[in-house]
């Protein structure tokens, strides 16, 4: 093996650990969202059973909506931190790879594997093509859209009053009627 090809060889790992580490990036990001979310919805669920409702100026709003509404956001700001800042970070290190895979080809045709990803990478649902980019979009939005839609509806509930629930020991209520 030549010097160059060497140099070459050590500029592919490099690259294929740049690929990994960005694609381990993204994998950690969708966690810790799918984690919030979890606190959210559970939050979401709490003010719902309870029918917990807020003064918003003249307007009495259910708290479940301004928690699925907050949800929403935050699931989205994940969305946006993952599709367009790592993810493209990530497109970067593959498009790179292609261009050393592409210049090893001749001598190490075993070396392809960021295009074998690629080539792997996209789901075909007839005529439609879905990428990776177009499976991020999906896998947020797809929870983001019900979120919304649930905050809506969780708005437009009225409020009930809750009944207080008179205490007791063995059966026997501690304030007389």
């Amino acid at each position: 093996m030549e010097a160059d090809d060497a140099h070459k060889i050590e500029i592919w790992k490099t690259i294929i650990d740049v690929q990994k580490h960005f694609n381990e990036l993204e994998m950690r990001i969708r966690n810790v969202a799918v984690t919030v979310l979890a606190a959210f919805l559970a939050a979401a669920g709490i003010t719902m059973k309870d029918n917990m409702h807020v003064a918003l100026g003249r307007f009495d709003v259910s708290l479940t909506s301004l928690v699925l509404l907050g949800g929403a956001l935050c699931w989205l700001a994940f969305y946006g931190m993952d599709r367009f800042w790592y993810h493209r970070l990530l497109m970067g290190a593959v498009k790179q790879g292609l261009v050393v895979e592409e210049s090893l080809a001749a001598r190490f045709p075993e070396s392809g594997l960021t295009k074998a990803i690629g080539d792997e990478s996209p789901v075909k649902l007839g005529s439609l093509i879905i990428r990776s980019s177009n499976k991020i979009d999906i896998f947020y939005w797809s929870v983001a859209l019900p979120l919304i839609l649930a905050a809506g509806i969780a708005w437009t509930q009225p409020s009930k009053p809750v009944p207080l629930a008179t205490p007791k020991i063995s059966g026997t209520p501690l304030i007389a009627s």
